[in-house]
């Protein structure tokens, strides 16, 4: 299975139910402290993936 994936599977996970909320910054600190080696712009785009994929089942 790719990196990719499993970090993002790891990002969905760290994303909290709403009415919870969670920053970048937060999100950053968890992947990163989940062995993710990754930068902002990273986190961003993985991000913008997650929501087009999401967005189109909607």
């Amino acid at each position: 299975m790719s990196d990719t994936l499993l970090r993002q599977w790891t990002l969905l996970r760290l994303i909290p139910r709403s009415p919870q909320k969670a920053d970048g910054r937060q999100l950053l600190r968890g992947l990163q402290d989940a062995g993710y080696s990754i930068t902002r712009r990273q986190l961003q785009r993985d991000l913008n993936t997650l929501s087009s994929v999401f967005r189109s089942r909607g």
